[in-house]
């Protein structure tokens, strides 16, 4: 069972912030107020809402 991880933004270029920031790396999305992501293991997505939190 895939885990779903969806971010959502009212501000342009927020969501890319937070993702280069948590990954060190540039993320590329197809839209700039939306990001979702499959993670086939929940314990992953620990990581990135700790992060953000």
């Amino acid at each position: 069972m895939n885990t779903i991880v969806n971010l959502y933004s009212d501000k342009s270029g927020e969501i890319a912030r937070f993702l280069k920031d948590f990954y060190d790396k540039e993320i590329c999305s197809d839209s700039d107020l939306k990001w979702e992501k499959f993670f086939e293991n929940p314990v992953e997505i620990a990581d990135i809402a700790r992060y953000f939190y």
